[in-house]
Order: structure tokens, then sequence, then C-alpha cells
């Protein structure tokens, strides 16, 4: 089971970097207002409130103890400027969290649910553009 989650993880990992090395030639430049509500239940995420617009991500892979040690840097558009971002998350160790700054701020990490994950509540502030 620990092979099949490493494998998964994997795969995300290597779709997220496939789908973020695009040419920027090949990329659109496009203006679009984005409508969230929180009515989708496979997310704790709260969108209309504060939403994720790109992810930049360094993990270092072994593979003989199967951890993935990485360091992502979401950048965030605080629409309600509400003081919490919930992202979801499975099964991580996160030693800390950063803002803009470089900065710590405080986290916690919900009650894991099966096949949904936990909630990690970031505390931030109106002006937070990254994570």
């Amino acid at each position: 089971m620990k092979i099949f989650k490493f494998a998964i993880a994997l795969l995300l990992f290597t779709g997220i970097v496939n789908s973020c090395s695009m040419p920027e030639d090949t990329r659109k430049a496009e203006s679009t207002e984005v409508v969230y509500d929180s009515t989708d239940v496979h997310t704790y995420a709260q969108k209309q409130d504060a939403y994720v617009t790109h992810l930049s991500w360094e993990a270092n892979v072994d593979f003989e103890t199967k951890i993935i040690t990485a360091t992502a840097t979401w950048n965030i558009v605080n629409v309600s400027d509400t003081d919490t971002i919930i992202f979801d998350v499975v099964d991580l160790n996160i030693l800390s969290i950063t803002l803009d700054n470089g900065q710590g701020t405080g986290f916690e990490i919900g009650n894991k649910k099966p096949h949904k994950g936990a909630p990690l509540y970031v505390a931030i502030t109106p002006e937070t553009k990254t994570v």
C-alpha cells in the first residue's frame, strides 16, 4: 500500500512539473474573472475567500527511503480579506510555513477524513500574495 501511495504521489509530482514547464510562447495571456462558490464537497478549500493561482515546487525524491522532501510556494488571491487560507493535505509532515516576506506564520492540520484528506489552515493577511 505504501508503494502504491508513493507511486501516486510521484505521478502527481510528474504531472505538476510537466504542466508548469510549458514554453512561455505557448501560454495564452488572457484576463478572466474567476467566480467560486463553496459547494464543492470534495475539498476543504473556501475558494470564495482565497484561492491559488500558481504553484512552484522544488522536491528531492529519496527512492530508498520513499520520502519526498519539498518546498512549495503558492501564489494566492485573497478575495475576501480573510485571515485564513485552507488547503487539502494527506499525510504530510509540515515543518514550517512562511508568507511573502519569509516570516513564519501559524498553521494547523484538521482531522483527516477517508478519501478527502485533512484541511490545512494557514494564517494569512489581506495583503498576502505567497504562502
